[in-house]
């Protein structure tokens, strides 16, 4: 009864180790597209202020920078215990980043009545086709640890259900022993 009992015992702190890391995948991909969904905006009002040169086009941009920078730390945060991932999310900072001073500098050249030139806008593409690329890369490395969580979810309900069948049964044997004398 005692090795059921303490099986049982590591069974539970296994399965509350596991639920806890299945759940903070699903932060780690909550955050991750807040963070995602920010810099579409900022993109957003990057785009209609160049061609629009309305400072009204730069609402979202502003309203973005309040909480951009904030939410991607939240979410190196919330990957640290993970180094592949937390390397990642670094490299999706520094790619902000790098997009960030691009369009400061768009900003600034349409503030002084400049149109910025083909090449210009072509760059500020790539580089947000790179913080993508990153968002994708952190995102689907995320999807396929969360996938494997609930897979180990699944597994220790199972060995705890088995667990609880087998003490079951060794508490009806003793039962049925004690009874029999």
């Amino acid at each position: 009864i005692f090795l059921t009992a303490v099986l049982l015992t590591f069974f539970s702190l296994e399965l509350f180790r596991v639920v806890t890391a299945s759940d903070r995948s699903y932060q780690v991909i909550v955050k991750a597209s807040t963070c995602q969904k920010s810099i579409i905006d900022l993109e957003t009002g990057v785009r209609g202020y160049v061609l629009r040169g309305d400072q009204v086009f730069l609402e979202p941009y502003h309203q973005g920078l309040t909480h951009v920078n904030g939410d991607f730390e939240q979410l190196k945060e919330l990957v640290k215990s993970n180094p592949e991932q937390a390397t990642r999310a670094d490299t999706l900072i520094k790619a902000k980043n790098l997009w960030l001073d691009y369009a400061k500098s768009t900003i600034a050249q349409r503030q002084q009545g400049l149109v910025p030139a083909t090449d210009w806008n072509v760059m500020g593409k790539n580089l947000m086709d790179d913080v993508r690329a990153k968002f994708d890369s952190f995102l689907n490395a995320e999807y396929i640890l969360q996938t494997h969580r609930r897979e180990e979810v699944l597994s220790m309900k199972r060995a705890f259900s088995f667990a609880g069948v087998g003490l079951a049964l060794v508490l009806a044997l003793i039962v049925g022993h004690t009874v029999r004398r």
